[in-house]
């Protein structure tokens, strides 16, 4: 039997998979796609037809119905009604694609609502500002992106169109730093106040009442510009180096030839209080730390000498003894020691300022005075070379013996602070106004100098300690006092010695004797009941509080400063980086270890704050590896008027790092644009 083949026709109720058949293949998501294109294998796509749910016998089954109904039913048996007849509305696919099938869309080929906003374009946007410390640098690099938009263009670039691109740089700039200005809540008050109106480039400028002088035009009206932009702070800067670096007057006169700015007095000050060229030629130092507590052995009982300061006075020429020789003079040194406690000085002349020199006075000085528990002086090579000297001798065997274990401890003051040994500096001044006024041009030998400031070093311990009253007849109390009990200039008591030679008996020599020495430690015990009265409690008085100009900023580490020097100009004076803090007894800071470069080699000085003027260069603290509280010296004395240091802990003029110390190369956060910063911190590191 042959029968004819019919092409197929298929029904479904489902609209989503009919859209999915019928639809294109690279619309649909894999899983649909390989799914559709097995369909199409085996059905063509003209062959689909869609059917209502509800005539579709397929659903029967699958909603479960029962024999005997199925037998009776004619969807079952013969199909929708609408099978046998022609192919009407009701086969074909709604217009609408399902929700069902937008999910098995691919994701590129959602329909999708974007949202375009378009953002005003202005020079701020394309340039950061804040990257340039220089007018005339960020003038000339926006001129290039102009030039740059030019040669796009295919414009012919010449000279004219250079200095043409340099105009319009700076009227992109005035009209971004004038779009801050004009949002601003006081601008109208501003326009009132100023008489503002925009000229024919769109440039706010000031009106006045001098519009028919003979000045140019920007000068009549000069160009409002807004104080806190950095663009204004430019605008300065320029004007400020146009001068020469002068003053806030000069620097505003020159400003306001073109700009007027909103409280343009206090922005000059500003920029110039930040300048560092000013800075390094009139910066001011750091701020003095106020007098500390005189230290406990200044202020409490001892025996003479028991702390004394050393220093040295001179050069003074002797002439030799023999005529001869007159041509041949000699050089010497003054070597005054003074005690901290009676005030009282003892002076004796070197030959030179070599260490052998000075231990062969100071053996002459011990011998006559005693030993001292303390020396303190300054920091010259000499006495650092004695201390070391006189530390080998205490320590030798037989040394230590002979003294018992007694041991002079050396402290020595920063270096160039002459102020922390007053004590001895102020008698030095003594010294050298009674040779002044004595000796004039006269030449001695070395026996009448010798002589000569023998007297005067018993001048010195006869002046009064205390404030002489008009009404006060009891003798003023003198270093003399406090040393032997009277004044040398004075005669001893002729009445207690007649009284005591006419009484002498061997029997009675004891008795006399013990009262004779009792009567001296009662004179002495009211010397030092004196001292403490009238010296002492007259100390408080003499605290004056230090009025000087300085500079506000407290003193860090890292900072960029510049050492003085007043042995050689300020334009030479070298510049340093602040490695540690020198902390008094009363937590002040009083000095810094400064590291310098000198002769390509990182070198350590001790200088006291007053000595340092900040440049306001700082390393970013993000790469500071220190911390300060570790990097602060706690241990040093405060044994002067001010307060000293401990030697073994810092160095002389300069002490050489090892070479294997790193040279750090850390820039600064701001260095970017400024060529001599740059110069400064790699030098430095």
């Amino acid at each position: 039997m042959e029968l004819s083949l019919v092409r197929p026709v298929c029904y479904t109720d489902s609209q989503v998979a009919l859209f999915w058949i019928k639809g294109i293949d690279k619309d649909w998501k894999p899983i649909v796609h390989n799914r559709v294109t097995q369909i199409r294998s085996l059905v063509p796509i003209s062959c689909w037809r869609h059917c209502p749910g509800k005539d579709n016998p397929a659903d029967l089954p699958s909603r479960g119905i029962s024999p005997a109904d199925l037998g009776e039913c004619s969807l079952w048996w013969n199909g929708p009604p609408w099978y046998s007849c022609e192919i009407g509305d009701h086969t074909l696919i709604p217009p609408d694609i399902p929700s069902d099938c937008v999910s098995e869309l691919k994701s590129q080929q959602q329909n999708e609502c974007g949202l375009l906003v378009i953002e005003k374009s202005n020079i701020a946007t394309i340039m950061n500002i804040n990257n340039y410390r220089n007018l005339t640098k960020l003038l000339k690099v926006t001129s290039l992106l102009i030039l740059f938009i030019y040669k796009l263009s295919k414009r012919v670039i010449d000279g004219s169109t250079k200095s043409q691109a340099l105009i319009e740089a700076e009227q992109l700039w005035l009209l971004e730093v004038q779009d801050a200005l004009v949002i601003r809540k006081d601008f109208q008050s501003l326009k009132k106040q100023l008489d503002l109106f925009c000229d024919e480039r769109g440039i706010w400028r000031c009106g006045g009442r001098i519009s028919n002088s003979d000045f140019s035009y920007a000068t009549k009206h000069p160009i409002v510009l807004p104080r806190e932009h950095p663009y204004t702070l430019l605008t300065i800067k320029a004007a400020h180096a146009r001068v020469f670096h002068n003053g806030v007057k000069e620097t505003l006169t020159e400003l306001r030839a073109k700009y007027w700015v909103v409280k343009a007095r206090l922005s000059v000050k500003t920029v110039i209080s930040s300048c560092n060229l000013c800075r390094r030629y009139g910066g001011l130092a750091y701020k003095a730390p106020p007098p500390p507590p005189l230290p406990s052995f200044r202020v409490t009982e001892h025996p003479p000498f028991s702390y004394t300061g050393v220093d040295y006075a001179g050069p003074l020429y002797v002439k030799p003894d023999y005529p001869a020789q007159a041509r041949c003079e000699q050089k010497v040194w003054i070597c005054l020691y003074t005690c901290c406690i009676t005030r009282a000085v003892h002076i004796d002349i070197v030959s030179d300022l070599s260490t052998p020199s000075f231990l062969r006075s100071l053996k002459r000085f011990i011998s006559r005075r005693g030993l001292p528990l303390r020396m303190i002086s300054d920091n010259g090579s000499t006495f650092k070379a004695a201390a070391r000297v006189l530390q080998k001798i205490v320590t030798d065997d037989s040394v230590s013996e002979y003294l018992t274990g007694m041991k002079i401890e050396w402290s020595f003051n920063i270096e160039k602070a002459p102020w922390w040994g007053g004590i001895f500096e102020r008698m030095i001044g003594l010294t050298k106004k009674c040779l002044r006024k004595t000796i004039g041009r006269a030449k001695f030998t070395y026996d009448e100098l010798l002589t000569a400031v023998t007297e005067i070093e018993s001048v010195l311990n006869s002046r009064p300690l205390s404030y002489i009253s008009s009404s006060d007849l009891e003798e003023p109390l003198t270093p003399f006092h406090l040393l032997v009990g009277r004044r040398l200039s004075n005669l001893p008591d002729q009445l207690c010695y007649r009284r005591v030679t006419e009484e002498y008996t061997p029997e009675s020599s004891s008795i006399i004797l013990n009262k004779r020495l009792q009567h001296l430690h009662l004179t002495l015990d009211k010397f030092w009941s004196r001292w403490k009265l009238e010296y002492i409690l007259n100390l408080r008085e003499r605290y004056n509080k230090q009025r000087q100009r300085c500079h506000s900023k407290e003193v860090k580490i890292d900072d960029i400063v510049i050492i003085h020097d007043e042995n050689t100009p300020r334009g030479f004076w070298k510049l340093g980086r602040i490695k540690e803090l020198i902390v008094g007894r009363d937590k002040e800071i009083r000095g810094a270890v400064v590291c310098v470069l000198s002769r390509n080699k990182a070198s350590l000085l001790c200088r006291p704050i007053q000595h340092l003027i900040p440049l306001e260069i700082h390393v970013d603290e993000g790469d500071i590896s220190t911390n300060m509280e570790q990097s602060v010296s706690t241990s040093v004395p405060i044994e002067m008027n001010e307060a000293q240091v401990d030697m073994e802990t810092t160095t002389d003029e300069e002490e050489i790092l090892p070479e294997s110390t790193p040279v750090i190369r850390d820039r600064p956060k701001r260095a970017a644009s400024i060529e001599a910063r740059d110069k400064i911190i790699a030098r430095l590191y």
